[in-house]
């Protein structure tokens, strides 16, 4: 997980491609970033990449939330919120978005479906494959668990178990509490550190 936090080559800042650790391949990345709102007044949540080629061009770059917020349990306890955003781009002339095949899930803590400005979030970013580019990237990522395609609306079957896949070094996929719990680790360091600034 890399620590992207608040700079001018933040998740809100760079176009994911630019990023590190991204690639098109359909295997994800992992960020931590600090939530910050895009104006000085108001709730509006900064999600305008404005620091890349592609905001300096003809078009405006911005990550769009899409469908509901996803409460995420631990053992039957509420532990924080999971939200699926993609990215998209915009004429200058105000032409209908284009939406980007990348996708970011964040996660967060807190019963709150709102993330808090100032606090840790940890995110997710793929380049989403379309079905013609899965058959030839097959043999890079048999072994590597991608959700890839969880974005996309297919029909689902109902399962007794499911089961647990593993990354290439057979240890266990990360998953949504996981993320969380990395989350809370974070955000306790960073408070420990603040607190050793204050008392030195």
């Amino acid at each position: 997980i890399y620590s992207n936090w608040e700079n001018d080559e933040g998740i809100c800042y760079s176009h994911p491609e630019n990023l590190p650790g991204t690639t098109k391949d359909g295997r994800s990345a992992h960020f931590f970033h600090i939530i910050s709102n895009a104006y000085g007044c108001g709730q509006r949540k900064r999600r305008r990449i404005s620091n890349s080629d592609y905001s300096t061009s003809d078009e405006h770059v911005r990550w769009h939330k899409t469908g509901k917020s996803k409460a995420i349990y631990d053992n039957g306890v509420m532990k924080g919120w999971k939200k699926i955003l993609v990215l998209y781009k915009s004429s200058q002339t105000g032409g209908k978005p284009d939406k980007a095949d990348w996708v970011m899930h964040q996660y967060h803590l807190g019963l709150e479906e709102k993330e808090k400005v100032g606090e840790f979030v940890v995110c997710k970013i793929f380049y989403q494959l379309k079905a013609n580019q899965v058959d030839k990237y097959e043999p890079e990522m048999a072994n590597e668990a991608s959700d890839a395609f969880t974005a996309r609306d297919y029909p689902k079957t109902p399962m007794a178990k499911t089961p647990q896949l593993c990354r290439p070094n057979n240890s266990p996929c990360e998953t949504e509490q996981t993320l969380l719990k990395k989350c809370e680790t974070e955000q306790k360091q960073n408070y420990s550190n603040l607190q050793y600034q204050v008392n030195h």
